[in-house]
């Protein structure tokens, strides 16, 4: 069973049967500039690492509108 999941400019895919993840990025066309196809172990940590980022720079952003750690 494949997960196909799209957005503006991007693609997931993820094959139960093979276990893999394809992501693509498109162009303003609709046609695939990259594609990367990784394993479930390293999609899951990427996935972790990407959370961990944004939650970062999102307190990063908090601390300086309102002037105090939150």
């Amino acid at each position: 069973m494949k997960i196909i999941r799209s957005l503006k400019n991007a693609e997931w895919i993820y094959d139960n049967e093979t276990n893999l993840f394809s992501f693509s990025i498109k162009d303003e066309k609709g046609e695939r500039i990259s594609v990367i196809n990784i394993d479930r172990v390293r999609a899951f940590s990427l996935s972790r690492f990407l959370i961990r980022a944004f939650q970062r720079m999102s307190r990063k952003q908090r601390i300086r509108k309102g002037g105090k750690k939150v």
